[in-house]
Formats: structure tokens, C-alpha cells, sequence
């Protein structure tokens, strides 16, 4: 029916999220923060980034040519400009994590009642012109909080069915 299939594929959802071999564990637990608890529960993902200066270095470009020929033939000057570039290069370190917790997030509670869904590293690299690094969000970045209390229940809902042989169903 639809309401089982809506069941499977939050639970589904959940459980693709969690990256932990106790995921289904970690689910009934949070489950019964939310039915047996009576408890608000939040996804949570966090983002830290920081810029670290690598190098700096300066490179050629040509910018243009200029030819001049003497009109006898003999005399040929190639005069060629060279444009010294200096570029800094930066690294881009960046660590999230996506967690799901059960009340209000502190950092106290969020070791009690939290648990972690996934978490990860990444990188990448910069060049710029200037020795400032890159524009953009840089350092802590504000959390983003869903409230699935409600995906939570409906996962406890459990399975619905009619059963149409009994006398008292008028179920077609």
C-alpha cells in the first residue's frame, strides 16, 4: 500500500544517510526519542572551512610581439613582452558532519543525545592575484537544523493493513 511504501522509503532515506554498520541500532534508538520519549528530533549538519596559504610564485606571459624590418631587407628585430605574473596559491580544507539529535542541541547534550549519520573531509585549491585568500564563506558556518520529528513517527507507525475477510470489514 502507499502508507507502507511512504514507511520504506523514509526509513530507506534514513538509513542511506547513516553511515554507521549499527544504523538500524541508531534508528530505533532515535525512534524512540521521538514516540516513547516524546522528544523533538533535529538533523543537523555542520560545516567548518578554512584558507591555508601554499606558495607563491611568479610566471611569464607574452603579451605581444613587435616586428621591425629595414626596408633593404637586412636588418629584422623581434622585440617580444614578457609580463612577470606573481599568483598565490591557497588550500581549501573543509570537515562536515551530519547528525541527528533528540531536545535542544548544546554542545553538552549533543554527546548524550546525538548521533552521528556522517561525517567527512575535503579540499580543493586556489589561485589568486592578491595575497588575501579567496572571497567566501570561510571558518565556522551556521549549522542547518530540520526538524524530522514527524518523518521519525511515521517510521514507528509500523505496518498497516485491512483485513477484508473478516465479517465486520466493508472494505471493497
Amino acid at each position: 500500500s502507499a502508507a507502507t511504501l511512504s514507511i520504506q522509503a523514509v526509513k530507506s532515506l534514513l538509513l542511506t544517510l547513516a553511515s554507521s554498520t549499527d544504523a538500524e541500532f541508531e534508528l530505533q534508538e532515535v525512534v524512540n526519542w521521538a514516540v516513547e520519549e516524546k522528544k523533538k528530533i533535529t538533523l543537523r549538519f555542520e560545516s567548518n572551512q578554512s584558507w591555508k596559504f601554499i606558495k607563491e610564485s611568479v610566471r611569464e606571459e607574452e603579451v605581444g610581439t613587435a616586428t621591425v624590418t629595414n626596408f633593404s631587407g637586412i636588418t629584422k628585430i623581434d622585440k617580444r613582452n614578457i609580463k612577470k605574473i606573481k599568483e598565490y596559491h591557497w588550500k581549501l580544507n573543509s570537515e562536515y558532519e551530519l547528525k541527528v539529535y533528540s531536545g535542544s542541541y548544546t554542545i553538552a547534550s549533543a554527546n548524550e543525545q546525538c548521533i552521528v549519520l556522517y561525517k567527512g573531509r575535503g579540499g580543493s585549491e586556489a589561485v589568486t592575484a592578491t595575497n588575501k585568500p579567496p572571497e567566501g564563506t570561510f571558518g565556522n558556518v551556521d549549522p542547518i537544523e530540520v526538524d524530522i520529528t514527524g518523518l521519525i513517527k511515521l517510521i514507528s507507525v509500523g505496518h498497516f493493513s485491512i483485513d477484508r475477510t473478516s465479517e465486520n470489514c466493508h472494505t471493497p
